[in-house]
């Protein structure tokens, strides 16, 4: 950095110097400091629109996937959402086991 700003300084500099100092000048730690500074705002940024997206999400989608399925198969432990697709897993796959008094009138 003090060679460019000797070359600089009252003298009248050659292209060949010019590309030189032109060079040096994409080295200068103002330059990372302001990099950094972009850097450090463009992560911050990013963070708060991250937060947001989480927020208008709102919910896990696994906790209410899991929290759906409420009909659990004896047999098997299979878990389900609803009713009739219990029912019709339970003759399906297990035909030989009674069918479970509240499966009895589902309509299938």
């Amino acid at each position: 950095m003090g060679a460019f700003r000797e070359m600089s300084e009252g003298r009248d500099l050659s292209p060949a110097l010019l590309r030189c100092t032109v060079s040096q000048t994409q080295d200068c730690p103002s330059l990372d400091l302001a990099r950094g500074q972009q850097k450090i705002q463009f992560q911050q940024k990013n963070a708060k629109k991250q937060a947001g997206r989480k927020k208008k999400q709102g919910h896990d989608q696994k906790a209410v996937t899991k929290a759906a399925l409420i009909y659990t198969c004896i047999v098997c432990r299979t878990q389900m959402s609803d009713p009739k697709t219990f029912k019709q897993h339970c003759e399906s796959k297990h035909p030989k086991t009674p069918l479970l008094p509240e499966l009895a009138d589902v309509q299938a």
